[in-house]
């Protein structure tokens, strides 16, 4: 141990007050160009964020483009982490997919951009999507994976946590809007024909 490293740990204690008070004072603050301080928060369901992670998927330009034009993080809970991990697994058979699921795992170890969300638990969002469901299964088209990620974002709505909600699919967007969602529909480029 060098003679500034014990001179250091001798007089921490008297530092420590005034190096906490430091810290809170010389924080930068960071302004978007709108003017607002917090990241927008998404709720964009596993299409969106495979499309988010894995670079050939149809839809990964129009997300991409989105993703660095709003910035946004995304929610994240215990069934879409299941629903996305598991559709990244499967599309591990090449190079794309392997770099896909290596960019989910660091995104997933250093939270960048993925928000937990310990409000979202499985037993009340599956009650919250059977209510949904009860209520307008007859008149959209969609899956029961649908439903609970719609009931979820609903949930983070009511209490003022999300900004929008994001998909690429056409029926779950309806649903979204029907439940009163901000709602933005990612939809395939197709190659101009001339």
């Amino acid at each position: 141990m060098s003679r500034w490293t014990r001179l250091g740990m001798n007089l921490w204690w008297m530092c420590e007050k005034r190096g906490r008070k430091a810290i809170r004072v010389s924080q930068t603050p960071f302004w978007r160009k709108e003017g607002s301080v917090n990241m927008p928060l998404v709720y964009a369901d596993s299409s969106v964020l495979f499309a988010w992670f894995h670079p050939r998927d149809e839809f990964s330009a129009a997300v991409d483009t989105a993703v660095q034009k709003h910035s946004p993080d995304f929610v994240y809970w215990p069934f879409l982490r299941f629903e996305l991990r598991h559709n990244l697994r499967l599309s591990r058979v090449n190079s794309h997919g392997e770099v896909a699921w290596r960019a989910l795992r660091a995104a997933e170890k250093t939270t960048s951009r993925l928000r937990w969300q310990p409000e979202l638990t499985a037993d009340k969002m599956l009650d919250a999507a059977e209510e949904l469901s009860a209520d307008k299964s007859n008149k959209f088209d969609c899956g029961s994976a649908d439903y609970l990620h719609v009931a979820a974002a609903r949930r983070l709505s009511l209490l003022n946590e999300i900004d929008e909600f994001w998909t690429c699919d056409a029926a779950q967007a309806a649903l979204a809007k029907a439940a009163s969602l901000k709602t933005r529909l990612f939809e395939r480029r197709r190659p101009a024909q001339g």
